[in-house]
């Protein structure tokens, strides 16, 4: 493949990278924030603490979630295109022109 195409498929992953662990973080604060609110608003919630189980980040992309499996698949294209674009790295010649 052509070193162009490596660079997309190495910026494409990089930009899902960033935006998933961003996805990531919202979904599961959002997630623990609603346990919480409706724990409170159906009286589930001991009065003498914070009595409710929350969902910690560990277990939201435990291996067998589909966030775990997004990851995977992220990460697996990401280094793809690393290698791809390590090993279509141009030489270059004594006097600095690239070689063929």
């Amino acid at each position: 493949m052509k070193r162009t195409a490596w660079k997309w498929i190495f910026g494409i992953s990089l930009t899902v990278l960033i935006l998933l662990v961003l996805f990531t973080v919202f979904v599961w604060a959002l997630g623990n924030a609603f346990a919480a609110m409706a724990g409170a608003i159906m009286g589930e919630i001991d009065p003498d603490g914070f009595g409710y189980y929350y969902l910690s980040f560990g277990e939201f992309i435990e291996i067998g979630s589909p966030v775990f499996y997004a990851y995977a698949v992220d990460l697996a294209a990401l280094t793809t295109g690393i290698i791809g674009l390590a090993a279509s790295k141009k030489e270059k010649k004594a006097d600095g022109t690239a070689k063929t």
